[in-house]
């Protein structure tokens, strides 16, 4: 799947799963979104340029993931099965569970949020730079990340 539209305030996909990678490129602006409320699985690597992110019933990704957006809400996903890319000012990804691959989060403002209170299992390095970060670093984190 492969949305750019790079002046759309407002994106919305009914998708319930993607089976190849998703592309998602809109307006970068305050207060445009890209939502997709009924999508829980991709099969595939999730490229998301935005203003906020919404995908509140996302639970599993089979591939790499890369957001760029304000905003980031995927409160019940679980698992990233490779690299989990992130530059935001707020993250909530409460029920993350494992990243099979690296994490690297860029905060982008002087009060960030991160909330991957569940983290617990990341495949390589852990490398977060945000102002507030709830991380769970307890076992079984496999690499020396700072985390």
């Amino acid at each position: 799947m492969n949305i750019s539209a790079p002046l759309a305030k407002k994106v919305e996909i009914a998708t319930k799963a993607v089976n190849g990678p998703v592309a998602i490129q809109t307006s970068t602006a305050t207060g445009s979104t890209f939502s997709a409320p009924a999508l829980a699985t991709v099969q595939g690597d999730v490229a998301i340029t935005c203003g906020s992110a919404n995908l509140y019933n996302l639970t599993v990704i089979q591939g790499n993931c890369a957001v760029t957006a304000t905003t980031i809400a995927a409160p019940i996903i679980a698992s990233v099965a490779g690299n989990l890319t992130i530059t935001s000012a707020g993250i909530s990804m409460p029920n993350l569970v494992t990243v099979s691959g690296n994490v690297n989060v860029t905060g982008t403002s002087s009060n960030t949020v991160v909330d991957f209170a569940n983290l617990s299992n990341v495949g390589g390095e852990t490398e977060i730079d945000a102002d507030d970060v709830n991380l769970n670093t307890g076992q079984p984190h496999n690499s020396g990340g700072n985390g």
